[in-house]
């Protein structure tokens, strides 16, 4: 008896150890059908930069973004007086544009062309009209101050070519709903600047004569852009280093530029010393230079110049340090100039400010640019 029972509970017992492992062998294929048939694969995304466009909002001027305001509208070319004597103008912060071009006696003067000149403040001192100066007035379809001009070039040239002008022998003094149009100043005066160098203008008070002459202030043609902005511009290709650049015009007038890699732009100087504004005292500075080579010629007694700017001519495009040879275009009097590369390409252009320097073509074996 037992014996018989000690068999059964050793029977018992094997029954017991079993029953486990078989349920284990179970699990075992459970977790084995479950297991997934296809790996799970992470696709990469890729993120693909935005395209740079130029704003909506375009200033043609500069290709950079302006006030909506200002979309469409005509921009206003000013003569600023130059000479040493007459320094420092006012204004030049405001300019989009400058140009410099000789006068007579080797004596440089500038051309600013500015869209936002209602809110410019004072701009001068001003000085007379030339009339190469009124054709480049003519190509932005611009507004244009001087004060008086020569007779009777400028005045012929303006009648031709239809510019709005605003002569400031006419508005000397003159207040329109209760602001200064052209008006002198004071400090210079009693100062013993001679009167000449003493003529300055208001840019609400330009705006208050466009509208009292009625003058159109809606561009003729809505698509002009002053260059071929590139909003994706990645600086010149296969150029020249041109950190520094002088300009001999004359005697006189020397014109220089230094590039600053820190803001990227060129800072120009004339007589040996920075080039300034005197209302904020920041130096010129600009994103963009160009030298023009033109034909210059004198025509008569008072050695009063003429300028060929139609026609096409050499020159040179400077951005970021680097400068490439250019080819100017320009058909008639009153159109835009055009710019191409030496493939025959027209230049695209970085957006900012430019600076453009017309030189005589007698002078281009002096211009140095390293």
């Amino acid at each position: 008896m037992f014996l018989l029972l000690s068999v059964l509970l050793s029977f018992a017992a094997c029954g017991s150890e079993e029953a486990p492992v078989t349920t284990f062998e179970k699990v075992t294929e459970t977790l084995e059908e479950t297991e997934p048939t296809q790996s799970v694969t992470t696709e990469e995304v890729v993120t693909t930069p935005p395209v740079p466009t130029l704003p909506e909002n375009m200033n043609p001027l500069t290709g950079l973004e302006c006030d909506a305001s200002l979309v469409g509208k005509r921009p206003l070319a000013v003569m600023l007086n130059n000479l040493k004597v007459a320094l420092p103008q006012s204004g030049l912060s405001k300019c989009d544009i400058i140009y410099e071009v000789l006068a007579e006696g080797g004596i440089i003067r500038l051309e600013g062309i500015l869209l936002d000149y209602a809110n410019a403040g004072n701009l001068g001192s001003i000085r007379s009209a030339r009339p190469y100066y009124v054709q480049i007035a003519a190509s932005y379809d611009a507004l244009y101050a001087h004060f008086g001009g020569s007779q009777p070039m400028a005045y012929d040239a303006i009648r031709r070519l239809g510019v709005n002008n605003m002569d400031g022998m006419a508005y000397d003094g003159v207040k329109l709903n209760g602001l200064d149009t052209f008006f002198r100043n004071r400090d210079r005066l009693n100062s013993g600047v001679p009167m000449e160098h003493t003529a300055f203008a208001t840019g609400a008070g330009l705006a208050a004569i466009v509208a009292n002459r009625g003058y159109r202030t809606d561009l003729n043609n809505k698509e002009f852009t002053a260059f071929s902005f590139d909003p994706a511009f990645a600086g010149i290709q296969n150029g020249t280093p041109a950190t520094y650049v002088k300009i001999p015009h004359s005697d006189y007038s020397v014109s220089e530029f230094n590039y600053d890699a820190a803001s990227g732009k060129y800072l120009h100087s004339q007589y040996s010393a920075p080039h300034v504004d005197g209302v904020d005292g920041a130096q010129v500075a600009t994103e963009n230079v160009w030298i023009l080579f033109a034909a210059e010629r004198v025509v008569d007694s008072y050695g009063r110049l003429e300028v060929t700017l139609t026609g096409e001519g050499s020159g040179y495009y400077l951005n970021g340090g680097v400068a490439c040879p250019i080819t100017w275009k320009r058909a008639g009097e009153g159109d835009m100039f055009r710019y191409y590369a030496a493939d025959g390409t027209e230049m695209k252009v970085a957006c900012g400010r430019s600076y453009i320097s017309i030189v005589d073509t007698d002078t281009i074996s002096h211009v140095t640019i390293s």
